[in-house]
């Protein structure tokens, strides 16, 4: 049998170094045992805070109940565990057993000078009483057996016989246990400290009491979030108020056409027409009437636009007694004259009429928002639709942008027209629609006149992109000029 294991003996400086872990434990078990203290106190006197986050105090009181014991048991580990631990009995034991620590020359040493003289008796002060150091550790055995047995049994490992039999007659029960055990490692430290270098450690610790601000913001916020929650509650049931006294759209379907539908035409269209967002949507009726075109023609995200206008109830643009739409208008005559035809009232409608946006023409026409709307100062959608994202037109384009924005930019990207003309410099707000058109391009723009600030382009390896400003904000000559430019410069794409 080998023989027992010898204690390693310390330097001077070795043993501060271990005092000071022991203190370091101390000081942590203070501060975190009067912060799960307070936190205790305020959750009694508020349980409506626990009750709002019992996920989180339920996690702050595990991890604080195991941090006090296993920090404890690290004060009071007993020896003879195979390991060499930094203890308060340790520390006791290696002031008892070195007095070569406390010669008059080792203890002058750890004095100033101001110190020795006001205190001439100071040699005798400043050793170790060997009685009270068995004493003291003497109390150390006697206090820690409880916690041991919860450490060893419950926390470090789960014992097999503890957990089947359920008895707990021998372990630390109760918070006031761990208090005396904390303030008595204080003392006890304090009492060796004084002696060792004339210094001790107050039992409060800095921020100990930072939890009661906490409490106080919480409580604070606990109130605003009621306030608002009112707010937002009787929003709520304003809308449901307001949209059931009125005729209102499906929100189902409402909202597949939103996230599904894009526009008019075909992916493999040669040229693609990028607007902001139709026209229209003066009425529910008007809007209930498109929804249920788009549902019975199979809720596909491109349809024929000469069939699906007069199916929606909308019949001013296509058939025999058609009229020319203000917007298409500037479009197609910028498509007839790049292609070098002529550009007249009565091309215009027939083209119009028959081949934009047609399943079997060479347009696409797209929007980057999906509801049609009579003007950007009109916002119906509040009124006929409870969805939170159509409350208001900047929650429905911070709803809608960025994702048809992807969207638009994946089919770009997947059918490679030759052209695409985007038309509009602004969001209803004064946004600008560049960020929107580059993110759609794959890039930024450049002016194409090189004396005119009137339009912008973008050529890749497979398309090439145009921006111009809307056919609302804008003359005939505008696109006319705009037209024979595309004609002179990029006619082979159309």
């Amino acid at each position: 049998m080998s023989p027992p294991k010898q204690p390693r003996k310390l330097s001077v400086a070795e043993f501060q170094r271990v005092f000071k872990e022991v203190r370091d434990d101390i000081n942590e078990l203070q501060l975190h045992d009067g912060v799960f203290s307070g936190v205790v106190e305020n959750l009694t006197k508020y349980p409506r805070l626990s009750a709002n986050f019992p996920g989180f105090f339920s996690a702050f009181y595990s991890a604080m109940r195991t941090d006090l014991i296993i920090r404890l048991g690290r004060v009071y580990d007993p020896d003879g565990t195979g390991w060499e631990s930094c203890t308060l009995a340790r520390c006791l034991g290696l002031i008892r057993d070195n007095q070569a620590f406390f010669t008059d020359e080792a203890i002058k040493a750890r004095l100033n000078e101001g110190y020795r003289t006001a205190n001439r008796d100071y040699l005798a002060f400043h050793r170790p009483d060997l009685a009270l150091i068995n004493k003291d550790l003497d109390r150390i055995v006697k206090s820690r057996r409880r916690l041991i047995n919860l450490r060893h049994k419950l926390y470090a490992h789960k014992d097999l016989e503890t957990v089947l039999s359920g008895k707990r007659d021998e372990f630390l029960s109760t918070h006031d246990e761990v208090r005396e055990l904390i303030l008595l490692a204080h003392d006890i430290w304090n009492c060796y400290s004084q002696i060792w270098n004339a210094s001790v450690y107050s039992h409060k610790t800095i921020g100990g009491d930072d939890y009661k601000w906490l409490f106080s913001y919480l409580r604070r916020g606990m109130k605003v979030k009621s306030v608002l929650d009112n707010r937002r509650f009787e929003r709520f049931r304003s809308r449901l108020e307001r949209v059931e006294g009125n005729q209102h759209l499906d929100d189902a379907t409402l909202t597949d056409y939103s996230n599904r539908f894009l526009g008019f035409g075909h992916w493999d269209a040669t040229v693609w027409f990028i607007g902001v967002e139709e026209a229209g949507g003066r009425t529910v009726e008007e809007v209930q009437a498109r929804l249920r075109a788009w549902d019975e023609g199979g809720r596909k995200p491109l349809e024929d636009a000469p069939r699906f206008y007069p199916a929606s109830g909308n019949p001013a643009w296509h058939g025999p007694n058609a009229e020319i739409q203000p917007t298409w208008k500037q479009l197609i005559r910028m498509l007839l004259l790049a292609r070098g035809g002529p550009a007249t009232e009565n091309a215009i409608l027939d083209y119009q009429r028959d081949q934009l946006g047609a399943v079997d023409g060479q347009t696409c026409l797209i929007e980057l928002l999906p509801l049609p709307s009579p003007k950007t100062a009109a916002w119906n959608y509040a009124q006929w639709s409870a969805l939170s994202w159509l409350q208001s037109r900047k929650q429905y384009i911070r709803t809608m942008k960025a994702r048809r924005e992807n969207e638009l930019r994946r089919r770009v990207s997947e059918h490679q027209p030759k052209v695409v003309i985007f038309y509009g410099l602004e969001l209803p707000g004064g946004v600008s629609l560049l960020p929107s058109w580059s993110a759609v391009a794959g890039g930024h723009f450049d002016q194409a006149f090189e004396d005119k600030r009137i339009l912008l382009w973008r050529k890749t390896a497979d398309s090439v992109f145009f921006v111009t400003r809307h056919p609302a904000a804008e003359s005939d000559e505008y696109f006319k000029e705009i037209g024979r430019f595309l004609r002179d410069h990029h006619g082979k794409g159309f």
